[in-house]
């Protein structure tokens, strides 16, 4: 390769439950997976392949990790924090603007 590189994304080597290495990581919403060839019979084919699937879209999971992780503390006995009090509310924000806070623009909380 003569011309400059663009690296495109990172990739981590893992191991499958059976023992095989292969390389796994993301590129934008793509999930990359590089396999090696176990069909490979001669070297005019190639060693390896490069898979692209769905991936999860990681603000998903991440909030259902979080929402995982609340109802496991829920479950030990432990006091929701200030935020599940809030969402909570029966009002579900707040407090209501008053009249006098409407006409300055402004809540008085």
């Amino acid at each position: 390769m003569n011309g400059p590189m663009l690296k495109a994304t990172g990739l981590w080597q893992k191991s499958s439950v059976k023992g095989g290495q292969y390389l796994t990581g993301r590129l934008g919403g793509v999930k990359v997976l590089i396999l090696e060839n176990r069909d490979r019979q001669t070297d005019d084919d190639p060693s390896h392949h490069l898979f692209f699937a769905e991936a999860p879209d990681r603000r998903q999971d991440a909030q259902q990790r979080a929402q995982e992780r609340s109802d496991g503390q829920r479950a030990a006995g432990t006091a929701p924090g200030a935020s599940d009090r809030i969402r909570r509310s029966p009002q579900g924000c707040l407090r209501p603007w008053t009249a006098s806070s409407r006409s300055s623009g402004t809540a008085r909380l």
